[in-house]
């Protein structure tokens, strides 16, 4: 059976049509708390553009996550490694953020992650 992680980079690898991704561990800033990974792909969705998931989020636990587990995502037009900034921010407030802060999703849903 496929872990977690196997299972979400098969997910991108479908999306991205098999472009192969740059990983960019996140230093870890909350000891006990699973560490965040950036996954970058240059050039998509169209060339000039990149685009950024983050991994690890979901790794943690929360009461509120009952249906689904959150990762963040983001496109810029930019070929500048540095928007790998989602998976930076989450880490520095995991544990506090996920529990305080109401998130929303990006996804057409704009469904709360976690609410206030």
């Amino acid at each position: 059976m496929p872990t977690r992680l196997e299972q979400f980079l098969s997910h991108l690898d479908d999306l991205s049509g098999g472009i192969e991704p740059r990983f960019f561990p996140i230093e870890k800033g909350h000891p006990g708390l699973p560490g965040v990974t950036a996954i970058v792909y240059d050039n998509l969705p169209e060339c000039g553009m990149i685009t950024g998931f983050t991994y690890g989020i979901s790794l943690a636990n929360h009461p509120l996550w009952r249906f689904g587990r959150p990762e963040l995502c983001i496109s810029v037009k930019s070929n500048d490694v540095r928007c790998r900034w989602p998976s930076r921010t989450s880490e520095r407030a995991n544990g506090e953020t996920r529990s305080k802060s109401a998130t929303r999703s990006t996804s057409a849903r704009g469904s709360l992650l976690t609410p206030t």
